[in-house]
């Protein structure tokens, strides 16, 4: 054992902390017990849980990580010493609860920022530049990129006999940014280490700030005023089995680690067992929060990852990334079936008095023989009981589907969108009604959504915004020498990937003294959705109209940030129908997109096969662009591949990374020139298409000789240039400017 690490422990529990053990290199804890010590724990969880008729008690384990946290030195020194013998030199943390301090979990640059201006704020302090009490070596993902460093942990020791609350889930959103951790979570200490890097202590451990614990006592306060306490407002006996089962007792003994971090809406992210590149598998949300529906006294589980156990990814492509608990134990213990697992809970629990209630509403009809003295006896037998309960839960269920879905058609064809085919066909008016663009010459059409796809660099996001503020009215003029139609109901931008460049992009285009009608006319969403937008065709736009009442446009930053895996063709169809439905309400939709990589073999098309992902992601729209050239270059192709109309460009466009416009490049400043430039030398002497693109772009290769041949027939279609045709096998076309003279 590391004489660092053995002293560093025992440090941290002389100094009041509670002493967690975590594998090496990781973050993940490990059981401090022996194998006797951990059998015997394991014995007393599994007797518990099948005296409380538990169909898995078998295989129940005793609980670990910070519930077997270390707080006094015989335990801990016979543990390191256990783990020593073994070859094991683990990393080190401390739970909150019992250590009684208060962390805030700061994982990049910008939450810390956040946070420190917070309590500059609060305080009157100057405090931008507080280094964190303990700085984390950050994480980084599968291939090797950063996912988020720079950040840490500022700790706050809280005073003896000034206990925090004990309700919720221990863990809340800081103040500005991070996650708030105050009990039943644990951090790592140094000397531990990860791949990454090494946790080093670079600052002071505070007393517990009073407008810290204030902001504790509020949230907690808030977090108990939506835990419904009593009888299940609706009285539903699978409610009220939920209400009283966390969603760490289903998780937990199977393996799943909460992370000690929360989600945007303040519930616990809980990571899957195995390997992650991310640790946030699923999001566990609490009863009250405002991202779900909890009106009957439980919140779902939503899965972010393919990568869990088999039984929630069956779940999940049964019912979709939200589950409830019934459905994770239905489908882990008795292979999706409801009714068993209902059954095998005891859930609508009925005795054999209340035999006549249990049947399903018409299963007796009139003059039918009732309930007889030998249907009750029979139902005294435990398995006959057990067999009929389970029916009557599967009746009830299918009942259930068929009443959703029954309400379901009933709104669908109750909402407007019936209507008689000649007021259809014969309303519509003659020119395509255009979002952006003019008679025929149209890049986006009202009502069908539009995509602008490319490679990483090409200006995807810079072209959609000034499209966004155009419509918004904080761009004057025509965009690419086509106008785009004013609308004033509000645009919601889904800033799902990479927000904070979004953001640095936005702020070249607008000035502050914009900024009141900006936030008026433009809301950002920032970050992943809470929700999964392929469960139901409805999700997206339910829950765009909640967070931005009489939105007009959505504008998805980017596609792939929508659900995993888009290039399958199920997950394609679900988004296409998620889509259709927000144009449906008449809200505008624009969606950000990728094409596919190169894998060296096939050359591009210049056709939808170039879109990465399902064919269904463009099947729905009614215009796809798409911008070609090389990352982080001024000039730029945009091609229209799909269009409501006639095909506009190919053009060739000039960002001005500056004040993020663009515009169409001008042929004057570009191939005009080089050929004025090349007759000022030799006036005796044509260009061909390799020469100016040379000089023109500053390299010949394909993209950019089409780009010069396409200039230069534009010069002579002009009259400014004439060409003399080359041929198959001899001399190149070569161009020159109308007016010079002779040229060979």
């Amino acid at each position: 054992m590391s004489d660092t690490i053995r002293d560093a422990a025992l440090r941290a529990l002389r100094d009041g902390l509670a002493v967690v053990l975590i594998r090496p290199g990781q973050k993940a804890p490990l059981c401090p017990l022996s194998a006797a010590e951990g059998k015997r724990a394991d014995d007393v969880v599994r007797a518990e849980a099948r005296s409380a008729g538990d169909a898995r008690w078998g295989l129940r384990k005793h609980a670990c990580g910070l519930h077997c946290a270390l707080t006094d030195e015989t335990s801990l020194i016979s543990a390191l010493a256990r783990l020593a013998k073994n070859g094991v030199i683990p990393n080190l943390a401390i739970e909150t609860g019992r250590s009684r301090v208060v962390v805030v979990d700061v994982d990049t640059a910008a939450e810390k920022d956040a946070f420190l201006t917070a309590w500059t704020e609060a305080t009157g302090e100057h405090m931008t530049s507080e280094p964190p009490t303990v700085t984390s070596p950050g994480a980084k993902g599968a291939e090797g990129t950063w996912k988020h460093k720079d950040g840490g942990h500022y700790w706050f020791r809280v005073p003896e006999g000034d206990d925090l609350p004990t309700g919720g889930p221990g863990v809340i959103k800081a103040p500005g940014g991070g996650s708030l951790l105050w009990r039943d979570r644990y951090v790592l200490i140094p000397p531990s280490e990860r791949s990454e890097g090494a946790y080093r202590w670079t600052g002071e451990i505070r007393q517990l700030l009073p407008w810290l614990r204030e902001f504790i006592e509020k949230k907690a306060a808030e977090t108990a005023d939506r835990t419904p306490s009593g009888e299940i407002r609706n009285g539903d006996p699978v409610d009220d089995w939920a209400a009283g089962v966390p969603w760490a007792g289903i998780l937990a003994p199977d393996g799943w680690t909460d992370t000690g971090k929360a989600d945007n809406c303040g519930c616990p992210i809980w990571t899957a067992p195995g390997n992650h590149d991310s640790p946030k598998s699923a999001t566990a949300h609490e009863v009250g929060c405002t991202y779900c529906t909890t009106e009957g006294g439980q919140a779902p589980l939503h899965i972010w990852t393919d990568n869990v156990p088999e039984c929630a990814a069956d779940a999940v492509e049964a019912h979709g990334r939200s589950i409830s608990k019934l459905t994770y134990v239905a489908f882990r213990d008795h292979d999706g079936d409801m009714g068993e697992a209902m059954a095998e809970l005891g859930i609508d629990d009925e005795g054999p008095d209340d035999f006549a209630g249990m049947l399903p509403d018409g299963a007796q009809t009139e003059g039918a023989p009732g309930l007889t003295a030998e249907h009750a006896e029979w139902l005294t037998d435990k398995a006959v009981s057990k067999e009929f309960k389970k029916i009557t839960a599967q009746w009830k269920a299918q009942k259930i589907k068929n009443d959703l879905l029954a309400a379901q058609t009933s709104a669908i064809t109750n909402d407007g969108r019936l209507v008689g085919a000649g007021d259809f066909a014969l309303d519509e008016p003659e020119t395509i009604p255009a979002l952006w663009g003019e008679g025929d010459q149209v890049l986006a059409a009202e009502g069908e959504g539009f995509m602008i796809c490319g490679h990483q660099g090409t200006g995807k996001s810079t072209l959609i915004q000034q499209f966004v503020l155009h419509r918004a009215g904080l761009l004057d003029g025509p965009l690419l020498g086509l106008l785009v139609k004013r609308d004033d109901r509000p645009t919601l931008i889904l800033a799902m990937d990479r927000p904070r460049q979004i953001a640095r992009s936005l702020r070249r285009m607008v000035t502050d003294d914009q900024r009141e009608i900006f936030n008026a006319r433009v809301k950002i969403w920032k970050g992943p959705l809470p929700f999964d937008v392929t469960a139901s065709a409805t999700a997206l736009a339910d829950w765009a109209e909640k967070v931005c009442p009489g939105v007009g446009l959505i504008v998805a930053d980017s596609v792939k940030d929508f659900a995993p895996g888009i290039s399958k063709d199920e997950v394609g169809a679900a988004l296409n129908s998620a889509w259709q439905e927000v144009i449906a309400r008449e809200i505008e939709l624009g969606l950000v997109h990728h094409e596919r990589k190169s894998d060296g073999k096939s050359s591009r098309t210049h056709s939808l096969d170039d879109v990465y992902g399902s064919t269904w992601l463009t099947s729905g729209l009614g215009s796809v662009l798409v911008l070609d050239g090389n990352p982080g270059e001024a000039v730029q192709e945009l091609r229209h591949l799909k269009q409501p109309g006639a095909v506009v460009g190919p053009l060739t466009l000039r960002h001005d990374h500056r004040c993020g416009r663009t515009s169409i490049a001008s042929i004057t400043t570009d191939v005009k020139a080089v050929l004025e430039a090349n007759a000022a030398i030799d006036e005796g002497m044509a260009m061909s298409a390799v020469q100016v693109a040379q000089a023109a772009f500053g390299k010949a290769d394909t993209a950019e000789v089409q780009r010069a041949r396409r200039d230069l027939d534009r010069l002579v279609e002009n009259e400014l240039a004439e060409v003399i045709k080359g041929r198959r096998g001899g001399p190149p076309s070569r161009w020159y400017l109308t007016g010079l003279g002779d040229f060979r």
